[in-house]
């Protein structure tokens, strides 16, 4: 029955928990022939959102995986994470210049961490924007 899974049905098998893969290949075994596990793999291909509960599935198997996740979203998000450094780097200096001239005036404690904490912020927020409100947007 796996064997035949594999074959029709391909990576969703896989995909399926193992207690469900267990119980339906019981099933096929004890009671039908191989004619039905064919026709049984082939509904299964055919409706497999309805059999399956796809999002389950995926959010298992990526919290079972954690490093293929990171992975992926380095691969993926390569270009995004350069412009991040780039953009932080640029911001930074410039919402550094304000923060210096203060300091030089007004020499007082929180001037640095107060400054850094708006300055962090700010830089994500226009960076992230950036990112995910693009003024031309790629597809």
């Amino acid at each position: 029955v796996t064997a035949v899974s594999h074959k029709e049905v391909g990576e969703l098998w896989g995909a399926l928990p193992a207690i469900s893969q267990r119980e339906i290949a019981e099933i096929v075994s004890d009671k039908f022939g191989k004619s039905l596990v064919l026709e049984l793999a082939g509904l299964l291909r055919e409706r497999a959102l309805e059999c399956c509960d796809i999002e389950h599935m995926v959010v298992q198997q990526a919290t079972q995986n954690k490093h293929k996740v990171v992975e992926m979203f380095e691969t993926v998000g390569a270009e995004e994470f350069r412009f991040l450094e780039r953009s932080g780097f640029y911001f930074g200096f410039l919402f550094g210049i304000p923060q210096m001239i203060l300091y030089a005036f007004y020499d007082s404690w929180f001037i640095l961490p107060g400054f850094g904490l708006l300055v962090g912020w700010a830089t994500n927020y226009i960076a992230l924007l950036l990112i995910f409100n693009p003024i031309e947007p790629k597809k």
